[in-house]
């Protein structure tokens, strides 16, 4: 998130042994969870969020999968509210 309203940022930072970067603008912000081995669950709006990790290069890039992830109460939502990514 940015340090000042209406800026543009971008941080980047080590998950885990993995490379991070988010970056946006317009109040806009992300959390990104590592919650095991080989899976990112990114909540977030109006950013991008980039991975720096030999698992993310070519070949190995061909194993990602990358899940929009839904969620409201006890039932689904057509609108995705997070992206899970895993390989």
């Amino acid at each position: 998130m940015s340090q000042s309203p209406e800026q543009r940022f971008s941080t980047k930072e080590d998950v885990n042994g993995s490379s991070v970067t988010v970056a946006g603008g317009e109040n806009g912000q992300a959390i990104v969870i590592h919650p095991s081995g080989h899976e990112f669950l990114v909540v977030g709006y109006r950013a991008g969020v980039s991975f720096s990790d030999p698992s993310f290069e070519w070949p190995g890039m061909t194993q990602i999968r990358v899940e929009k992830v839904s969620w409201a109460g006890d039932h689904g939502n057509e609108v995705p509210q997070a992206v899970r990514v895993t390989w």
